[in-house]
């Protein structure tokens, strides 16, 4: 059954690369889907999970689709495979190949000629800018150092070319919170902040990430945020508690520009000052599952790439020990908690 289940799935993700490799333009998903017969959510599901992989490429400005890099590994010609250059379009198989030029010791010889000037393959008859040759010989005394992993310098000085910040706080420190956290950090966030008034959640958050922990019952959240370095405020906020007072802060403590997602359910009606909001041209966006299936694949994509939350599995329980399980998520002093059949 799983071997056929297989076969099926890949004889559509096939389908689909073959329906958007023979196209002169790039496709929509509806598109794609009526040309290959399968319905939309099937031709959306496996679309999403080729652009995960790299063999489909969507253009998230237009929802276009098109062949992406990976498909290209394929592209070596064997005696059982047919290769996908026969179909490419003649424009691209009549393109000569790049042929490297000389190197002007060769160019020397060949002509014997004492001095070259050579002005091809990008190279600059003058020699390496003096600038570069000097901050070359400064870093000599430390290349016996580990490079810089995160590029914390070079985003630095992008962050202030393009006016942007690379910094997030994450409000409302449940499990989802938690794994939000550690996702922002995995994509490259330089400062995450994770909020809750449970010192044992932040202390859960402290095993799942490196972020950083704030307890608003016990401190200040300006002081906060100048100990890491925050001037203007966070760019990204996701709210994850529906707590009115949390939301609140959350919103004092946002850039001008800033962006936060609602995702905490509030218990009842709360007030909410929308003028904050607007006077800080915020956007709002709320989470309701409608990106359902490529949520799921983003989220395969980030464990395939390494995002490590296993720490926020907190208690193991045997299915019949449900109530012991259910009165310890509900004491607040559990991760996530998992029922097993064995």
């Amino acid at each position: 059954m799983t071997r056929n289940y297989l076969s099926g799935s890949i004889k559509k993700a096939l389908a689909i690369i073959e329906c958007v490799g023979k196209s002169p333009k790039p496709l929509k998903a509806s598109q794609v889907s009526s040309i290959t017969k399968l319905d939309r959510a099937t031709a959306f599901r496996i679309l999403t999970y080729l652009t995960s992989l790299g063999y489909i490429f969507k253009d998230t400005s237009n929802n276009l689709y098109s062949l992406g890099h990976k498909i290209f590994e394929f592209g070596d010609k064997s005696d059982f495979l047919k290769s996908l250059t026969t179909l490419c379009f003649e424009h691209i198989k009549n393109l000569s190949p790049y042929v490297a030029g000389k190197r002007i010791e060769e160019v020397k010889k060949q002509f014997n000629l004492k001095s070259v000037i050579k002005l091809a393959s990008n190279e600059n008859p003058f020699g390496p800018s003096p600038l570069a040759i000097e901050r070359v010989k400064n870093t000599l005394n430390i290349t016996n150092r580990y490079p810089d992993s995160s590029g914390y310098d070079l985003r630095s000085l992008l962050a202030e070319k393009h006016m942007v910040n690379i910094d997030n706080v994450i409000i409302g420190n449940g499990s989802e919170g938690i794994m939000s956290a550690a996702i922002a950090e995995h994509v490259g966030a330089r400062n995450v902040l994770i909020s809750d008034i449970n010192d044992e959640r932040l202390k859960l958050a402290q095993k799942v990430c490196n972020a950083e922990t704030f307890n608003p019952t016990k401190e200040n959240l300006k002081e906060k945020m100048q100990s890491m370095g925050l001037k203007e405020g966070f760019d990204i906020g996701l709210e994850m508690s529906g707590s009115e007072a949390a939301l609140d802060q959350m919103i004092d403590a946002m850039i001008m520009g800033g962006k936060v997602a609602l995702l905490g359910i509030p218990p009842e009606k709360i007030n909410f000052d929308l003028s904050k909001v607007i006077f800080k041209a915020l956007t709002l966006k709320a989470i309701y599952g409608r990106e359902v299936f490529e949520t799921w694949y983003k989220g395969l994509a980030l464990l395939d790439s390494g995002l490590d939350i296993k720490n926020i599995i907190t208690h193991t329980f045997h299915y019949t020990e449900f109530e012991e399980a259910f009165n310890l998520l509900n004491s607040g002093k559990a991760g996530k908690v998992v029922l097993n059949w064995h």
